[in-house]
């Protein structure tokens, strides 16, 4: 399969993701990719994974039934047990978070001490 983290890290785009799968459909003799991978860049923060950036404005089904239309299987990337501190802002979040400094130690993103707790608030 074709991931996005590896070129774009971040800073992918729908925009390079279409670019990209045009790509993969016109090699796809040389190239016989199945799946598409948008990694990490789509979200407003990380935790926000129904939340999507300037740089995804129609979200994400667009783009899978892009994918899909030409025969390939769309994957995202979500880390479930990763929170960003800001996700969540904009809504009644009810999912609770825990704050436990060893659950990210070394993880890049800015030593973000959230994570998902496995439960709901009633």
């Amino acid at each position: 399969g074709w991931c996005s983290w590896y070129y774009f890290y971040s800073k992918v785009t729908a925009d390079d993701i279409r670019a990209n799968l045009d790509t993969i459909v016109d090699l796809q003799n040389e190239l016989p990719l199945s799946l598409v991978q948008i990694d990490d860049g789509f979200e407003k923060n990380i935790g926000d994974w129904l939340e999507f950036n300037e740089k995804f404005p129609d979200g994400l089904k667009p783009l899978a039934d892009e994918i899909k239309a030409e025969g390939l299987t769309p994957g995202i990337w979500l880390a479930p047990y990763i929170v960003h501190p800001k996700a969540g802002e904009d809504r009644h979040c009810q999912l609770e978070c825990v704050v436990d400094q060893t659950l990210n130690k070394g993880f890049p993103m800015q030593g973000s001490p959230y994570s998902l707790a496995g439960r709901r608030r009633i």
